[in-house]
């Protein structure tokens, strides 16, 4: 969390508390896939262009896995960072292995936003280990995590990320194992969907090994703190309001 300190002249009236628990199982807390969809496929160059082409699937192991924390963590063994959700969450999810051979693996959830959501959001948090053979970008290893609107059948500008392996990215840094593996350990990002009220959206993420087959990726993913909004406490001598933010901001 970001907390930020000005001087306020006047009281100020509180931020809504959270008013609606998240969607049932988005955050693996069943310790299963119940309403989230799998699919498995590959990923090709066409050209310069990534392509990822995946189908259904039933939960295939090693390629979507459940995990239940620990009590200490385990640690990725080429990140070495806790693999334990940081929220306290009892469960994660692994998309995609250390297995080369141009896979790809994909996981989606459809979140229908309620016609009256107030200070609607999801805060997701995932941890990157890709091998990183130095090909051309549209070849390289790569996660996406995506908000597709379904009506329009447009995926939302502002919530679609795709993270390449490449250590000039923020936040990736070589594996200690291997200087040609780069990690990311666990980061937060805030998604609001106050905007999206009475629509279907489907979250979606995926992770692809290089197009040439020979180097892998895989992902962990968290999904949690949903419908929070800034919170403000006034303190009427001296007259200062304390603002502490939702993760999943860079700055503030």
């Amino acid at each position: 969390k970001s907390v930020s300190q000005y001087s306020a002249p006047t009281n100020l009236r509180p931020a809504a508390a959270q008013a609606l628990a998240c969607p049932d199982n988005i955050g693996f807390e069943y310790g299963n896939f119940t309403n989230w969809s799998n699919y498995i496929g590959d990923v090709v160059a066409n050209g310069t262009t990534n392509v990822i082409t995946v189908n259904p699937s039933a939960p295939t192991p090693n390629r979507h896995v459940i995990y239940a924390a620990t009590n200490p963590s385990a640690l990725d063994p080429y990140g070495l960072f806790p693999i334990n959700p940081p929220d306290g969450s009892g469960f994660a999810l692994k998309l995609g292995n250390d297995v080369n051979g141009a896979e790809a693996e994909s996981v989606r959830y459809t979140i229908n936003v309620p016609a009256n959501a107030v200070d609607f959001s999801i805060t997701y948090r995932y941890a990157g280990v890709f091998q990183d053979p130095g090909h051309e970008r549209y070849e390289q290893p790569r996660f996406s995590a995506k908000i597709l609107d379904v009506a329009e059948n447009k995926y939302l500008n502002c919530a679609s990320w795709v993270f390449i392996s490449d250590d000039t990215i923020p936040g990736f840094y070589s594996s200690p194992i291997d200087n040609d593996i780069k990690c990311k350990a666990w980061t937060p990002v805030f998604i609001n969907l106050s905007a999206y009220a009475g629509k279907t959206l489907i979250l979606e993420f995926t992770t692809a090994d290089c197009t040439k087959g020979a180097h892998w990726g895989y992902t962990y993913v968290d999904v949690g703190d949903c419908n929070i909004a800034a919170g403000i406490q006034y303190q009427c001598n001296p007259n200062r309001a304390f603002m502490t933010g939702p993760p999943g901001f860079r700055i503030y």
